[in-house]
């Protein structure tokens, strides 16, 4: 588990930007314990963390409704943020989200 959370902890703090959106103002060390939490892979944390997703609850339902990285990193609807972004700012549910990607490739 240590190994684990070391590896995220790499991830989240592996630059100033980065851990800036995904910390805020939280200890970078509970953040990582947060992220681990959700139960995804540390290669897909990495990878939803690319695609702009932030919050580590957020990204868990992102997940659960079987939006993957690649997904959350797609801009819809003439939005300049991503689907994630969207989703860890709370200004689209993952629902919503998972909604309008099936919209938007149908």
């Amino acid at each position: 588990m240590q190994n684990r959370i070391a590896a995220i902890l790499a991830i989240i703090t592996a630059d100033t930007e980065t851990q800036h959106r995904v910390c805020g103002a939280e200890e970078p060390a509970d953040t990582a314990h947060e992220w681990a939490d959700t139960g995804l892979e540390v290669s897909e944390i990495r990878e939803y963390i690319s695609a702009e997703c932030f919050d580590a609850d957020q990204t868990a339902a992102l997940s659960f409704f079987g939006i993957d990285p690649d997904q959350a990193g797609h801009r819809v609807s003439g939005h300049t943020e991503t689907i994630g972004y969207r989703v860890s700012s709370r200004d689209l549910s993952a629902d919503e989200a998972a909604e309008l990607l099936t919209t938007a490739t149908a």
